[in-house]
């Protein structure tokens, strides 16, 4: 039978602090990658209105209308999330 030896306290202080710690850093991860995003998503949304006004064919307003609210909310939260 293979038994491993017991971790020292030193370890065991180590794995301690890097697990409390971690959890923190992943938090902050995941903020930052959707800040990321929201960010990300406004040239995208941009297109879309450009697009929208410049088509020739008959689209609901509400299309373009649903655009422009995701563009606000988009960078609304982009700025509650940086600022805080």
């Amino acid at each position: 039978m293979h038994f491993s030896k017991p971790l020292s306290l030193h370890t065991k202080v180590r794995l301690n602090f890097l697990i409390k710690f971690s959890g923190e850093y992943l938090i902050a991860l995941c903020i930052n990658i959707f800040t990321t995003m929201l960010n990300l998503s406004s040239p995208y949304l941009i297109k879309h209105i450009i697009d929208f006004i410049n088509t020739d064919e008959e689209r609901p307003l509400s299309e373009g209308l649903l655009y422009v609210a995701l563009l606000v909310i988009s960078q609304s939260m982009y700025y509650i999330i940086s600022e805080h």
